[in-house]
């Protein structure tokens, strides 16, 4: 759920570019290790431990944290399996993870997920990451941390092709198990949160609620049905499902690398700016968020069988944020739980 950022050239463009949400992602460099005498292929050392971890589910986690050395290697892991090949659907957002050399699935299910930071986040290990390591998935990728909502579905007027044919163009191609999405967190956070807020002076509540009603009855909830009804009209009964994040904590941590601050605070400065305190800030999030995950509610009762809200206001506790907008590395694998047991419910 982090705030904007430049976006990769192509296909769309980011309305700002001041404030960075997080550290930029290495070059996706294949590595080429020399052939044994023998000529048999080279074994990737960094993905043969990580596979061996994941097999035996041997993840150490301190405060729901791994280490960098093992956010690393399934970093690495995820990459030696996929992201040196080129996508299906040429596109300058496309990643895959679990595919071979080829640009083809290695004998796994798959899955395409857009989205925003909880699907693409740099420091730690995504959710999508998960899916693929605990739940052997391939996936093709389109997120990008720091996409807002309006980004991933409408574009760039002067993009050549809508964000929604690239999504069309590759279920067909790879026809999924699912579409994973995760959009509309970077539209109430940082500046954008502003205009929610009523100043403490002004004798008014903390939340502009008619505001906040229009942005998700409205605004949020017809660029749901702009990507629902696109895939209807192209016959994609691949089913959609999507979060609606969690209670956040507003306490002004952000993203920090040693001593420096990548990303953030995205909450807690402007309640801040409104001289809002502790406390009011809290429940306003929440009824944000209780907002947002009752417009996906009723989205799904609307598409009945293609679009299936996943609810994460109960698996996630205070203590499993680390920043104001994204958990630990132990609730994005506790998540990534939730999603493949909607899957599941949806396929079956």
């Amino acid at each position: 759920m982090a705030k904007k950022s430049s976006r990769r050239a192509g296909r769309r463009v980011a309305k700002k570019r001041s404030s960075p949400r997080g550290p930029a992602r290495p070059p996706r460099v294949k590595p080429s290790p020399a052939r044994p005498a023998s000529g048999e292929p080279p074994k990737r050392a960094s993905t043969r431990s990580a596979a061996a971890r994941e097999s035996s589910g041997a993840f150490a986690f301190t405060g729901g944290l791994l280490s960098p050395e093992a956010v690393r290697d399934i970093k690495l892991s995820c990459k030696a399996s996929s992201w040196a090949s080129p996508p299906a659907v040429p596109s300058p957002r496309a990643r895959t993870l679990g595919y071979d050399d080829t640009g083809e699935p290695t004998h796994r299910p798959i899955i395409v997920a857009e989205g925003d930071s909880w699907f693409d986040y740099p420091p730690g290990v995504d959710i999508l990451n998960w899916m693929h390591v605990d739940h052997g998935y391939s996936v093709q990728q389109f997120s990008h941390y720091g996409d807002t909502l309006e980004n991933m579905i409408y574009g760039e007027p002067a993009a050549p092709t809508k964000p929604t044919d690239f999504l069309i163009r590759t279920i067909e191609h790879h026809h999924p198990r699912a579409f994973l999405f995760s959009g509309g967190g970077n539209d109430v956070a940082g500046p954008e949160l502003r205009p929610f807020l009523n100043h403490a002076q002004s004798g008014l509540p903390p939340l502009r609620l008619d505001y906040a009603e229009q942005v998700f009855n409205e605004n949020v909830r017809r660029a749901y049905e702009h990507l629902l009804d696109a895939f209807q009209g192209a016959n994609i009964t691949t089913p959609v499902l999507a979060h609606g994040y969690a209670y956040p904590v507003p306490d002004g941590r952000s993203v920090n690398l040693l001593i420096w601050r990548i990303a953030g605070p995205w909450l807690r400065p402007y309640f801040d700016e409104k001289q809002w305190g502790r406390r009011e800030a809290s429940q306003t999030m929440r009824t944000l968020i209780d907002m947002f995950n009752e417009m996906l509610a009723g989205l799904e009762s609307d598409y009945p069988g293609r679009f299936h809200h996943v609810d994460l206001r109960g698996e996630v506790r205070d203590a499993d944020w680390v920043n104001e907008l994204h958990v630990n590395d132990k609730c994005y694998r506790r998540i990534a739980r939730r999603f493949e047991e909607a899957i599941q419910g949806a396929i079956n």
